[in-house]
């Protein structure tokens, strides 16, 4: 895992949602793009700071066909803000890659986009991060809903190849959600595979495992999947007009095809170690609608 080149294989979209604003500092015509560069600042605001708890730094790389090699520079994490600078040839079609490392210098996110970055321009832009290690996470990992409607999160892995069994548990906090229901994720063979699970309002117990013979695999052969589905309801709070909801994923177990054990709750961990991150919901109340 120690590679800080960008993943080709990105996961299925995890929700984690960066808001960069990139402010072009230079507004005179650059003649050549050799000589002369953008002064870019880049100011990050991760969706939930949960996530930076595994990270140690972030950088962020740019690349394009007219430049070599690529530029890399640091990004500091700061009162919950991604910042730092980096001087980009002016030019159209810059690839933006953000990358967040643990302590030992494994890539644990990766996201990419792609923008114009002009002399006296403004550019905005958006970038998913997607998970490079391997993660049990919740998408979309943030999502913005009106009070008195539903929504629905995906429970996903990534990088755990050959799982034939997994428990979780999915938690709030006291916001004004509720679960409706948990069933199986698109990616599950419901002919070889049993899902079973308890839920109250605010918690969900989850087990999905292969049962027939021979065993099976829950994810394909690069360790993907999208598990289980979860439908959550949302009521309109007098107390408040707006509320946010923190939904917390725990791994319980995790077993392998030749029931070697992976992961089991209590700091038992065999072949490899897996991630789990959380998923924010902004719930707001639309002036106008009836209280």
């Amino acid at each position: 895992m120690r590679n800080k080149t960008l993943n080709k294989t990105l996961a299925i979209v995890f929700g984690v949602f960066v808001a960069v604003c990139l402010a072009a500092g230079c507004s005179e015509k650059i003649v050549s793009i050799q000589e002369k560069g953008v002064e870019v600042s880049m100011c990050a605001k991760l969706s939930t700071p949960a996530m930076a708890q595994y990270i140690d730094h972030f950088q962020v790389m740019v690349m394009a066909r007219d430049f070599i090699p690529p530029i890399i520079e640091p990004l500091e994490f700061i009162d919950g803000y991604l910042r730092g600078e980096v001087i980009v040839p002016a030019g159209r079609e810059r690839i933006f890659v953000v990358q967040a490392f643990d302590k030992e210098d494994n890539m644990l996110y990766s996201g990419i986009t792609v923008a114009d970055v002009l002399p006296g321009k403004t550019v905005e832009l958006s970038i998913d991060l997607y998970p490079i290690a391997p993660m049990l996470y919740i998408t979309p990992h943030y999502q913005r809903v009106e009070m008195d409607s539903s929504f629905t999160v995906g429970i996903m892995i990534n990088m755990v190849p050959e799982l034939s069994s997994i428990s979780f548990y999915v938690s709030s906090n006291d916001a004004p959600i509720y679960i409706q229901s948990v069933t199986e994720g698109t990616d599950i063979d419901t002919a070889n595979s049993r899902l079973s699970e308890e839920h109250d309002d605010l918690s969900a117990y989850v087990d999905i495992s292969w049962y027939n013979q021979p065993i099976g695999s829950l994810t394909d052969v690069a360790g993907n999947a999208h598990l289980a589905t979860i439908d959550f309801g949302s009521y309109y709070d007098w107390a408040y007009d707006t509320a946010t909801a923190v939904l917390d994923l725990q791994i319980h177990s995790m077993i392998s095809t030749d029931g070697d054990t992976i992961y089991i709750s209590g700091g038992i961990i065999s072949t490899q170690s897996v991630f789990t991150d959380r998923g924010v919901i902004e719930l707001f109340y639309e002036p106008g609608g009836a209280k």
